[in-house]
């Protein structure tokens, strides 16, 4: 429940992946279309929106899971990124 109330209060409960934003943050579809089709980059978006929900909420056990995965998702990144570079 307080990741939704976070997705809302950061797009202020409103679909704006049509409309630039004003308070400068930018919705998933925006984010999504502005990214090159490499699924490293789509996880780099997905760690980075993990932490920017985990400051933005109050809830303690959301923001605890939300570090998790935003950790979970960077040591992942890296050994994918291993792998790449030994190919």
């Amino acid at each position: 429940m307080a990741l939704k109330a976070a997705w809302r209060q950061n797009n202020n409960g409103r679909n704006r992946s049509s409309e630039p934003h004003s308070s400068g943050t930018r919705s998933l579809g925006e984010i999504y279309s502005s990214m090159t089709d490499d699924p490293l980059d789509h996880m780099r978006s997905r760690i980075e929106q993990c932490r920017r929900l985990a400051r933005m909420i109050t809830d303690p056990e959301a923001v605890k899971m939300l570090r998790q995965m935003a950790d979970e998702g960077e040591a992942d990144l890296k050994r994918l990124e291993a792998e790449r570079a030994d190919r």
